[in-house]
């Protein structure tokens, strides 16, 4: 049998997981290939389990012990950290690699261990790049050969990951078309500039939401630029929305009682007043625009295209592609 690199013990509880852990340990390629015994890919119909996971544990250079609450009450995961100690009992070949995927009550023989922390998704690949470092015998990299501002980018990154929750509300994601009261939007606004200043996140119903650090905790150029300009955006959004609600009552002064903007337009195309249309449609693009002025900052901070912020659809897009009833109401008198 060849020599396997890791031997991931675990229960069956936490089978999903392991078996993403295993895929993307031998799926990375920015260094050695490593291989992985992962029971259900290496025990085959028919084998002798005891047997087959005594080979797995003999044939492998470290054994993962992926540690929850349901692992410790596992008759096989207690047989394959027996066999772990044995093959190592005072620890001083560090073949044992403790995965802590759930916070449990470990035994005694695994507290003095230092183990991998995996109980955060958000840092999934912070710890899986330690383990493959490991794994591939790579020294860690010590303070003294990380630049400041390496470290500074890595901790600005972390600290993005709370503030994208500010922008993954409604007043972020939803284009002015749906938006129907410039009211509530402009209370999200205020909710937005106050999340940056004092670190404290409310929803429009005043609820808390969410603490962390406020702006001014980055340390890197790019993102202290970045968190110096969204908020004269957001004053410049502000300005867009107040401008559009004067200019439309004033233009519209027989609505002067509704806040209902989708319900106004719906009007409007009934009457067939196509100027007042297309200056009003207008007015929420330039809405739309400036929030994604804001989004495509953020999305240019965030390493992880799969993380990016989604940009808002302009409206009059909305209603050309007739997502909503009686949109060719409107949409007629956008292209004349």
């Amino acid at each position: 049998m060849r020599m396997i690199d890791i031997f991931l013990s675990h229960n069956g509880a936490d089978k999903a997981w392991t078996e993403k852990l295993a895929f993307d340990l031998e799926n990375n390629t920015d260094g050695k290939p490593i291989t992985v015994f992962y029971d259900k890919w290496d025990i085959k119909p028919g084998a002798a389990i005891p047997q087959e996971l005594e080979r797995g544990l003999t044939n492998s250079r470290f054994i993962g012990l992926v540690m929850t609450p349901d692992a410790f009450n596992s008759d096989w995961v207690t047989l394959e950290h027996s066999t772990a100690i044995m093959k190592d009992p005072a620890a001083k070949n560090n073949t044992i690699i403790p995965i802590l995927r759930r916070h449990c009550e470990m035994p005694s023989i695994f507290k003095r261990l230092n183990y991998i922390d995996f109980t955060d998704d958000k840092k999934y690949d912070e710890s899986l790049n330690t383990l493959l470092n490991l794994l591939r015998d790579k020294p860690i990299v010590r303070g003294k050969e990380k630049s400041f501002e390496t470290v500074y980018l890595q901790e600005d990154q972390r600290l993005l990951e709370n503030y994208l929750n500010i922008f993954q509300r409604p007043a972020f994601r939803v284009p002015c078309i749906w938006e129907l009261f410039l009211r509530e939007l402009i209370e999200a606004i205020d909710d937005t500039q106050a999340a940056l200043n004092t670190g404290k996140l409310f929803s429009r119903s005043k609820n808390l939401l969410g603490e962390f650090p406020n702006s001014n905790q980055f340390k890197t150029k790019e993102f202290k630029e970045v968190f110096k300009k969204i908020p004269l955006l957001l004053t410049q959004l502000k300005g867009e929305v107040i401008f559009f609600g004067d200019t439309f009552y004033k233009d519209n002064p027989q609505y002067s009682h509704h806040e209902n903007f989708y319900a106004m337009l719906m009007d409007l195309g009934r009457q067939g007043n196509g100027q007042i249309i297309k200056s009003t449609v207008q007015r929420m693009n330039n809405i739309d625009k400036k929030r994604n002025e804001i989004i495509n900052l953020l999305n240019h901070l965030i390493p992880d295209n799969d993380k990016h912020l989604e940009q808002i659809e302009l409206s009059s897009s909305i209603i050309k592609t007739h997502h909503f009833g009686g949109a060719d109401l409107i949409a007629r008198h956008l292209d004349k």
